[in-house]
Protein backbone atom coordinates (compact mmCIF):
# COMPACT_ATOMS: atom_id res chain seq x y z
CA UNK A 1 0.00 0.00 0.00
CA UNK A 2 1.24 3.41 -1.30
CA UNK A 3 1.22 6.44 1.41
CA UNK A 4 1.12 9.86 0.05
CA UNK A 5 3.27 12.55 2.43
CA UNK A 6 1.43 15.57 3.22
CA UNK A 7 2.51 18.93 1.12
CA UNK A 8 4.63 20.41 3.67
CA UNK A 9 3.79 24.98 4.26
CA UNK A 10 7.25 26.60 4.17
CA UNK A 11 6.69 30.32 4.89
CA UNK A 12 9.29 32.72 4.18
CA UNK A 13 9.56 36.27 4.50
CA UNK A 14 10.43 38.83 2.10
CA UNK A 15 12.55 40.50 4.39
CA UNK A 16 13.25 44.78 4.10
CA UNK A 17 11.42 45.64 1.19
CA UNK A 18 13.75 47.82 -0.33
CA UNK A 19 16.54 44.65 -0.54
CA UNK A 20 17.04 41.86 -2.94
CA UNK A 21 14.46 39.95 -0.59
CA UNK A 22 11.16 40.37 -2.62
CA UNK A 23 13.39 39.93 -6.00
CA UNK A 24 14.62 36.28 -4.36
CA UNK A 25 10.66 35.58 -3.57
CA UNK A 26 9.88 36.53 -7.50
CA UNK A 27 12.56 34.27 -8.58
CA UNK A 28 11.90 31.23 -6.54
CA UNK A 29 8.58 31.41 -7.75
CA UNK A 30 9.64 30.74 -11.10
CA UNK A 31 10.65 27.09 -10.48
CA UNK A 32 8.02 24.35 -8.92
CA UNK A 33 8.43 23.90 -5.60
CA UNK A 34 7.93 20.45 -3.52
CA UNK A 35 6.11 22.64 -0.84
CA UNK A 36 3.49 25.45 -0.70
CA UNK A 37 5.44 28.19 0.04
CA UNK A 38 3.77 31.21 1.60
CA UNK A 39 5.68 34.24 1.45
CA UNK A 40 5.00 36.87 3.77
CA UNK A 41 5.29 40.51 2.06
CA UNK A 42 2.98 43.07 0.75
CA UNK A 43 1.49 41.69 -2.84
CA UNK A 44 1.64 45.00 -3.89
CA UNK A 45 4.85 45.33 -3.94
CA UNK A 46 5.64 41.50 -5.11
CA UNK A 47 3.84 42.87 -8.39
CA UNK A 48 5.84 45.59 -8.90
CA UNK A 49 9.11 44.21 -8.47
CA UNK A 50 7.98 41.50 -10.60
CA UNK A 51 7.25 43.74 -13.25
CA UNK A 52 10.81 46.06 -12.54
CA UNK A 53 12.22 42.56 -13.36
CA UNK A 54 10.48 41.33 -16.31
CA UNK A 55 8.85 38.20 -14.71
CA UNK A 56 4.94 37.16 -14.79
CA UNK A 57 3.95 36.18 -11.51
CA UNK A 58 0.43 35.20 -10.40
CA UNK A 59 -0.47 35.72 -6.75
CA UNK A 60 -2.80 33.92 -4.40
CA UNK A 61 -3.57 34.82 -1.40
CA UNK A 62 -2.71 32.18 1.58
CA UNK A 63 -5.90 30.59 3.25
CA UNK A 64 -5.12 28.36 5.85
CA UNK A 65 -7.95 26.74 5.56
CA UNK A 66 -6.90 25.19 2.50
CA UNK A 67 -5.40 21.82 1.90
CA UNK A 68 -1.50 22.31 0.96
CA UNK A 69 -0.86 22.57 -2.49
CA UNK A 70 2.47 22.63 -4.38
CA UNK A 71 2.96 26.37 -5.57
CA UNK A 72 2.99 26.29 -9.63
CA UNK A 73 6.03 27.74 -11.89
CA UNK A 74 5.11 31.54 -12.14
CA UNK A 75 2.65 31.49 -8.93
CA UNK A 76 3.12 32.77 -5.54
CA UNK A 77 1.14 32.54 -2.43
CA UNK A 78 1.35 35.76 -0.22
CA UNK A 79 0.31 36.02 3.21
CA UNK A 80 0.10 39.67 2.84
CA UNK A 81 1.44 42.18 4.97
CA UNK A 82 1.16 45.09 3.86
CA UNK A 83 3.53 48.41 3.80
CA UNK A 84 2.55 51.80 5.30
CA UNK A 85 4.12 53.74 2.47
CA UNK A 86 5.87 53.52 -0.56
CA UNK A 87 9.37 51.50 -0.94
CA UNK A 88 12.07 51.89 -3.50
CA UNK A 89 14.58 49.42 -4.24
CA UNK A 90 17.33 50.79 -3.11
CA UNK A 91 16.56 53.13 -0.57
CA UNK A 92 16.13 51.82 2.63
CA UNK A 93 12.84 53.37 4.42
Amino acid sequence: MKTTRPIPRIALTAGEPAGIGPDLCIQLAQKKQDCELIIIADPQLLTQRAAQLNLNIAINLFDANKTPQTNKPGSITVLPVLLKGESTCGQLS
